[in-house]
C-alpha cells in the first residue's frame, strides 16, 4: 500500500470525523445531511482497505498509524467525547450502511452531555 493511499484514506477519515462531530450537534435535517456525507467518506475509506480501524485517545484519533483527528480542547472535541464515553477503538468495514452511521451519530448526539443524561454511549451502540 502506498503512502498516497494512506494519505487519501486519512483525508477521507478527517472529513468523516468532522462531519460526525458537527452532525451530532446539528438539528435533524442537518444531522441527516452530515450522516450521508460522513457515510460517503467512511465507505470509500473502508472499501479501499476492507476496513479502517480507529484508535481513540483523549485528544486524538488515529487510523493506520496516522493522526486523523486532533484537538487539545475539552469542548467540541470528538476524540475527548468518545474517549470519555469509553470508546477506545472502532472499526469501519466495507459495506457499512448509512443507517449504521446514522445510529452512531444519533447515539453520540444523545449522550454528548453525560451530566444531563444517564444514557451510556457504548450501550446505545450495542
Amino acid at each position: 500500500m502506498s503512502a498516497d493511499a494512506d494519505s487519501a484514506t486519512a483525508k477521507r477519515m478527517r472529513e468523516a470525523l468532522r462531519l460526525i462531530r458537527d452532525g451530532a450537534k446539528a438539528e435533524a435535517d442537518d444531522m441527516e445531511a452530515a450522516v450521508v456525507q460522513a457515510h460517503r467518506h467512511l465507505a470509500a475509506a473502508a472499501g479501499e482497505f476492507g476496513e479502517v480501524a480507529l484508535a481513540v485517545a483523549t485528544n486524538r484519533i488515529t487510523a493506520r498509524d496516522e493522526v486523523v483527528y486532533k484537538s487539545e480542547a475539552r469542548d467540541d472535541n470528538l476524540a475527548f467525547d468518545l474517549f470519555r464515553q469509553g470508546l477506545r477503538r472502532i472499526t469501519f468495514r466495507a459495506g457499512l450502511s448509512v443507517d449504521e452511521v446514522g445510529a452512531f451519530v444519533r447515539s453520540l448526539a444523545q449522550t454528548s452531555n453525560v451530566s444531563a443524561s444517564d444514557i451510556d454511549f457504548i450501550g446505545t451502540l450495542w
